[in-house]
């Protein structure tokens, strides 16, 4: 019986995490022109259910032809405290988007 209830809780833990990582984007969606079954975004063909991630922008793409849209995903915007400032990510998204840095020694002396 434990043995289940322990698989159970890390497996709710583990989506929980993904799920909450996911939400840390923001995401939209554009309609396109579909051609030979191939969504058309900005000089870009996605093949149907095809994912790209860029660089500039900073953003992961999906296409869902049948639907003809393209579903966008981002780098949130982020309010900063005081002692904390971000830093470029650098790579395709997710890894382009800019990280927050905090300065640990400011953030005890306040």
């Amino acid at each position: 019986m434990c043995s289940k209830l322990c698989v159970l809780v890390c497996a709710v833990i583990a989506v929980t995490g993904t799920l909450w990582h996911i939400s840390d984007a923001y995401t939209g969606q554009a309609h396109v022109e579909v051609v030979d079954g191939k969504c058309v975004f900005q000089n870009r063909t996605l093949g149907h259910h095809e994912s790209i991630q860029l660089e500039t922008p900073c953003q992961g793409w999906f296409c869902d032809a049948d639907s003809h849209i393209v579903s966008i995903g981002g780098c949130t915007p982020v309010a900063l405290p005081d002692h904390c400032r971000t830093v470029n990510g650098s790579g395709t998204y997710p890894n382009c988007c800019p990280q927050v840095v905090c300065d640990e020694t400011a953030q005890h002396t306040e």
